[in-house]
C-alpha cells in the first residue's frame, strides 16, 4: 500500500516534502496517473487496487489526530479523578461507578500518556507494581509477561503524580475487588466480581464514552507518536541515544522502553545505558506514602483547590 499511495502521490504533486490533501483537487494529475498506469499494461485489477489504496490513505489523512486530541479524555477526566482520589484518602464513601471510572482512567494514563499496548495493561501484576523503582524522578515499572505482538518486556516511567494516582487505586479500590473464591491471577486491574479486566481497549472505550468524546485506541495514538518521533528525529539523532533520549524527554514523549518499530533497538539499548547506575542506587519495594510523602500531599493540594472550584 505504502509505495502505490507514495508512487501515485510523487506523480500528482512532484515537487515539495510535504503531503496534503491537495492532490483530492487535481483529478487531471490523477486520470493522467490511471492513464500511464493502462499503457504500462497493467491490469484493472491491479489499477483498481491503486485506486483502493489512495482512497485508503485519504480516509487515514482525514481521520489523523494529533497527540492533544489522542489524550483529551485524560484533560477532561483529570478535574473527577482528583475528587475521587481525595476522598478515597480522606476515607470518604465513593460509589462504585467513581472507582471504575478511577480503574479506567489509570489504564489510560498507561495507554494514552505511555503509550502502552493493552495486552501490557491487562498483564501488569501486583508484584510488578510492588516492585516498581524510583529513578531519576520517575516510579519505573516492568511487565514481563504480556500477550502483544513484541513480547518483549515492557516498561514504562510513570510522572510522581501518575504514580499516587495508580497507587491508591492498588490500595484502596483493588482490595476492596478481590475474591477469596476468585482467582485473578494477582492482576493490578480487576473486575469488582474479582476476576482479571478482559479488556483494556474496552475500558478506554467506556471511559471516553462517559466523558462523551470520540474514542481513541492504542493503535491511533501509537501510530500519531511514531509519526511526530519519524518527524522529529534524524539519523544522527537516532544513531546517539543519549542525544535523543534527551530531546525525547524535553517533548514530553515517553520516557522508558517504547518499542516503535523504527526506534525499538536504539530505545532498549538507551534505556540499559542511562538506568544502569540508577538501577544500582535504586530500591525496590518502595511504598509512595511511606517513601515519599510529598506525592501525596502534592496531589491532595491538587484536590483541594479542585474543591474550592479553582482548577
Amino acid at each position: 500500500m505504502v509505495d502505490d499511495v507514495s508512487r501515485m502521490l510523487r506523480y500528482i504533486q512532484p515537487s515539495g516534502d510535504e503531503v496534503s490533501l491537495d492532490f483530492l483537487l487535481k483529478s487531471t494529475e490523477t486520470k493522467d496517473y490511471l492513464t500511464q498506469l493502462r499503457r504500462a499494461d497493467m491490469g484493472p485489477a491491479t489499477i483498481l487496487n491503486y485506486i483502493k489504496n489512495m482512497i485508503r490513505y485519504e480516509r487515514f489523512q482525514e481521520g489523523k489526530k494529533s497527540l492533544q486530541e489522542c489524550q483529551a479524555v485524560l484533560r477532561k477526566a483529570k478535574k473527577d479523578m482528583l475528587s475521587v482520589y481525595g476522598r478515597l484518602l480522606e476515607g470518604d464513601h465513593v460509589a462504585s461507578e467513581g472507582k471504575t471510572m478511577f480503574c479506567y482512567y489509570c489504564e489510560a494514563i498507561l495507554i494514552l500518556s505511555h503509550f502502552q499496548r493493552p495486552g501490557a495493561v491487562e498483564a501488569i501484576t501486583t508484584e510488578e507494581w510492588d516492585n516498581r523503582k524510583h529513578s531519576g524522578g520517575k516510579v519505573c515499572v516492568a511487565v514481563s509477561e504480556h500477550n502483544t505482538v513484541t513480547m518483549q518486556i515492557a516498561v514504562f516511567a510513570l510522572t510522581i503524580e501518575e504514580a499516587a494516582m495508580l497507587d491508591t487505586y492498588c490500595t484502596w479500590i483493588h482490595p476492596d475487588s478481590i475474591r477469596p473464591d476468585v482467582d485473578n491471577t494477582n492482576r493490578l486491574f480487576v473486575l469488582p466480581s474479582g476476576t482479571e479486566i478482559r479488556s483494556a481497549t474496552n475500558d478506554l472505550s467506556r471511559l471516553h464514552q462517559h466523558y462523551k468524546l470520540p474514542n481513541i485506541k492504542s493503535q491511533q495514538i501509537r501510530r500519531t507518536v511514531e509519526t511526530d518521533v519519524a518527524a522529529i528525529f534524524t539519523e544522527e539523532l537516532k544513531a546517539s541515544p543519549t542525544t535523543w533520549w534527551v530531546k525525547l524527554r524535553d517533548l514530553q514523549r515517553p520516557e522508558c522502553g517504547i518499542t516503535f518499530r523504527h526506534l525499538g533497538r536504539h530505545i532498549k539499548s538507551s534505556y540499559r545505558e542511562l538506568t544502569r547506575a540508577d538501577d544500582a542506587r535504586a530500591t525496590a519495594n518502595l511504598t509512595l506514602g511511606e517513601k515519599n510523602p510529598s506525592t501525596r500531599s502534592r496531589l491532595s493540594r491538587l484536590y483541594a483547590l479542585t474543591a474550592k472550584g479553582v482548577l
